[in-house]
């Protein structure tokens, strides 16, 4: 809507975004690796946002000159609130595959070589049942991440700002 003097604006952004691969690691040697393959756990939740901003400006002075401009901006008009980030990593902070678990000697050399011969997955297997948080709680509830699986990050709430700008 415009005049000579005045003039508003009204515009909207958004976008929408498919879910990002879901993939479980396990911790082996200290070092995050994916147990099975990329995006074993599906995807994430489809994101979408929509955003909205109107803008009236009042033009005033000597030949319209200067200008009052006042702002109203909303983000996530919808309040969406879609998961972003899901804790990936399956094993506990008590416990990561060291080389000791798989050789006695800890050689890191023997240890590959025996994760690469017999499997990764069946040594991580053999050992997170036998994981202690102390002298009497043990196993793979102890061994495995209490937050595994569950979101850490969500999208930001709806958010409104007004302003007022002079433009001279």
């Amino acid at each position: 809507m415009r005049s000579r003097t005045n003039a508003t604006d009204i515009s909207f952004y958004g976008f929408a975004e498919s879910g990002t691969p879901l993939t479980t690691f396990v911790n082996i040697f200290g070092i995050p690796i994916v147990e099975t393959k990329r995006g074993d756990r599906g995807r994430s939740p489809r994101l979408s946002q929509l955003d909205m901003n109107i803008t009236h400006r009042v033009r005033f002075g000597s030949e319209n000159k200067f200008t009052l401009a006042f702002d109203f901006n909303v983000l996530n008009v919808f309040n969406q609130n879609t998961p972003l980030a899901f804790a990936q990593n399956k094993t506990s902070g008590y416990w990561a595959l060291d080389q000791t678990d798989v050789v006695a000697s800890g050689d890191t050399v023997a240890a590959t070589n025996i994760l690469t011969s017999s499997g990764v997955l069946s040594q991580y297997a053999a050992v997170e049942p036998l994981i202690c948080a102390s002298a009497t709680v043990c196993g793979v509830s102890v061994a495995r991440s209490a937050s595994f699986g569950h979101p850490l990050t969500w999208q930001d709430p709806r958010s409104i700002r007004f302003g007022l700008r002079f433009i001279f």
